[in-house]
């Protein structure tokens, strides 16, 4: 699951709140996919509101056999998903 939450205040002990506006119940992940969140496009702009599920491409610069997609939109606080075409994401283990 992901969790669409705000920070919305510290008690006087200091212990955080937060309010949870939407949960994402993800499909299953097959081994040779990955999650990917905050590193992802759509065409050639960078989007950090894109969540996808990708295949594993070990010694590709980027994810471009995505498989389901959703965008956190912030402005209506929830989860929506969206096509997969288009969508890359950063492979952060390339050239490591």
């Amino acid at each position: 699951m992901l969790w669409f939450e705000y920070f919305t205040h510290r008690d006087q002990t200091g212990t955080p709140y937060s309010e949870v506006k939407d949960v994402l119940v993800l499909p299953n992940i097959s081994r040779n996919q990955v999650l990917v969140y905050a590193l992802c496009f759509s065409g050639q702009k960078p989007d950090s509101e894109i969540v996808a599920i990708a295949d594993y491409q070990r010694y590709a610069q980027f994810f471009t056999r995505v498989r389901r997609a959703w965008r956190a939109n912030r402005s209506l606080e929830r989860f929506e998903e969206m096509s997969p075409g288009g969508v890359k994401c950063t492979n952060e283990g390339y050239g490591v």
